[in-house]
């Protein structure tokens, strides 16, 4: 009886990905990753889209963030997306106005 069990349990795992129905849409991912970098200081509004292992966010900032300023605001919006979700691998951030409206389009449309 113990081997018949040991044999029965070796091949099943027991992780999150067992059950996929559990694990978050990649809408849910991003709306995540959106509603955690819109509450970062100096961030007015964001939109995330999921590629793969990438996601692309899109920044709106409170006051107008330029140069050095709008450059460490990307960094701590890509060190947070990494914190949020740890599927990510990589982070695109852009602030240019056409490609945030894109963004925000895509996410509301596909996701």
């Amino acid at each position: 009886m113990t081997v018949a069990l040991l044999i029965l349990t070796v091949g099943f795992s027991f992780t999150a990905s067992a059950n996929p129905a559990e694990e978050p849409t990649l809408g849910e991912r991003a709306a995540l990753i959106a509603e955690s970098v819109a509450e970062l200081r100096g961030i007015d509004s964001a939109s995330a889209i999921i590629i793969d292992k990438t996601v692309i966010v899109g920044i709106t900032t409170t006051h107008g963030a330029r140069g050095k300023e709008l450059s460490l605001l990307k960094k701590e919006v890509e060190a947070d997306v990494l914190e949020t979700d740890a599927a990510v691998r990589r982070v695109a951030v852009t602030s240019a106005p056409d490609l945030v409206l894109r963004i925000k389009n895509m996410q509301e449309k596909y996701y």
